[in-house]
């Protein structure tokens, strides 16, 4: 894929193509500058050696990002197992539905699928349960990696004569400084506000674990406080206040603006033949629209 990002001739025939009386469509003129974007990040306009080093870069990236994936996905095969009575207060049925260790049966095993350390992370009250969790779902051998991949930007960057890989992903934009002052600005908006909620989670944290232990929120504190200051701060929901919300017209109603507006297709609710549904409730609908091939 690289190389072809890098073909002369490909790329010729897509600036003649754009420079053409040719009518494109508005997808069409979308697709033409994604191509061209992806010509020029793969050196198109650089010396035959060069263009071979953008596109060594290039598959390099590739690799270390498949490398990334990788790591990931091997990590969720490794398991930590636990007693029971130390996974509380998750519910009986869940943790009777966990397999057992086959080196000692009187324990469960955790796997290190993210949503069961979510789980995990989230509702278990032991802090120590919940730090083997989060130590354990980590995955060491991408920080290597992700070195790595901030190097081959970089010289990426260098090679395309930006000023780093930033600048690339922002070339079409006004400038890269824009987003670190969005990020600065929001920053002192929130600042106030999310030292406000810590001080909530410490003070969370010293109640459930003793006066001294709120003087710091870890990882593995961060899910598992913020829930219990959600479930405590927040006022019951009472469900049958929202029904009338959510009758069945109105979400009907709101499906059919939602897929009118993605998908110019108009719903429309039709009489069925008889014996053609199956219970009195379910209703026939009939889609309207031009379908593009």
């Amino acid at each position: 894929m690289q190389g072809l990002n890098a073909h002369a001739a490909l790329y010729d025939a897509l600036v003649k193509l754009e420079a053409s009386d040719h009518e494109l469509s508005a997808e069409e003129r979308i697709m033409s500058a994604s191509l061209r974007k992806d010509f020029e990040q793969g050196g198109i306009g650089l010396g035959t050696a060069d263009r071979g080093t953008v596109v060594a870069l290039n598959s390099r990236m590739h690799e270390l990002g498949s490398q990334f994936t990788q790591n990931l996905q091997q990590n969720t095969l490794k398991e930590i197992s636990f007693h029971p009575e130390a996974l509380k207060p998750l519910p009986s049925v869940l943790i009777k539905s966990l397999k057992r260790s086959s080196s000692d049966p009187g324990k469960v095993i955790i796997p290190m699928l993210p949503s069961a350390v979510s789980t995990v992370m989230q509702w278990v009250s032991n802090p120590t349960v919940r730090r083997k969790i989060y130590e354990a779902s980590v995955c060491h051998p991408n920080t290597e990696v992700l070195k790595q991949l901030l190097n081959v930007r970089e010289e990426l960057a260098s090679a395309l004569s930006f000023e780093n890989y930033l600048s690339i992903s922002l070339r079409d934009r006004a400038s890269t400084e824009s987003p670190m002052r969005f990020l600065e600005s929001l920053a002192k908006e929130v600042e106030k506000k999310a030292r406000q909620e810590v001080r909530i989670l410490k003070s969370l944290k010293s109640e459930a674990e003793g006066a001294g232990s709120g003087v710091h929120i870890y990882p593995w504190d961060r899910s598992y406080y913020m829930a219990q200051a959600k479930a405590k701060l927040s006022e019951p929901l009472d469900g049958s206040s929202l029904c009338e919300y959510f009758s069945l017209s109105s979400c009907v109603e709101g499906m059919g603006m939602l897929v009118k507006s993605l998908f110019g297709i108009d719903l429309l609710e039709c009489e069925a033949s008889e014996n053609e549904l199956w219970h009195p409730d379910v209703k026939k609908v009939l889609i309207l629209g031009h379908m593009h091939p």
